[in-house]
């Protein structure tokens, strides 16, 4: 009685083992994945910060630079220039 009662009890304890460790299993692959994500995104990151730290140096040193973005992005001109817009 005692012996089929101890083997049952660990029968128990051996599914109860298996179920969490096959769930730790997909966990740990879940997380895993998350991870690969989250490294490839902070790469993505790293690699536009230089970008744009190339830009601000290039600001920083260059007159041309600056006029360029002045005039690409805000629409300025200098004082002596007229602008002609052509109809599309």
């Amino acid at each position: 009685m005692f012996g089929k009662l101890l083997v049952g009890g660990l029968a128990i304890v051996l599914a109860v083992a298996a179920f969490l460790a096959i769930r730790a299993y997909a966990d740990y692959h879940e997380l895993a994945g998350e991870r690969d994500e989250v490294l490839a995104e902070n790469a993505r990151l790293e690699a536009e910060n230089r970008q744009l730290q190339a830009q601000i140096d290039a600001l920083k040193k260059s007159d041309a630079a600056v006029e360029k973005v002045a005039r690409e992005r805000l629409g300025l001109i200098k004082e002596d220039e007229v602008i002609y817009e052509l109809p599309d």
